[in-house]
């Protein structure tokens, strides 16, 4: 197995607080999670984010997924199976990433409801 620093990124905790932390492998030194965003599982990670652009991302995430679903030519009921098995696994992950506050998670919820009830 062979180590890409490239595709690295640190981040330091000291104390129960972060702090930045350099790390050199192969004369190359490692990014800090700060300086450089890094992906996590498919999720791109910002340590910056503020709530509002998690929101978005979390938003916008959902309209990729369920806008197309509305989409297909197949029965509603079908449509409903797959928002059951696929849509929503999906959107816990995203969620838990990201991190949205508890207002926005009801207004995700709302935008989720209403194609359900249209289905």
């Amino acid at each position: 197995m062979q180590i890409k620093p490239s595709k690295c990124r640190t981040f330091g905790f000291s104390k129960g607080k972060y702090r930045k932390v350099d790390i050199l492998i192969y004369d190359q030194t490692i990014l800090n999670v700060e300086d450089a965003p890094s992906k996590f599982l498919g999720m791109e990670l910002i340590l910056t984010q503020t709530f509002k652009e998690k929101y978005q991302i979390a938003a916008k995430a959902l309209q990729e997924i369920i806008q197309p679903l509305d989409g297909f030519p197949l029965p509603n009921r079908d449509k409903v199976h797959i928002y059951q098995g696929f849509t929503i696994p999906k959107l816990r992950w995203i969620l838990l990433v990201q991190d949205v506050l508890p207002t926005a998670l009801r207004r995700i919820t709302c935008q989720i409801e209403a194609y359900v009830k249209r289905w």
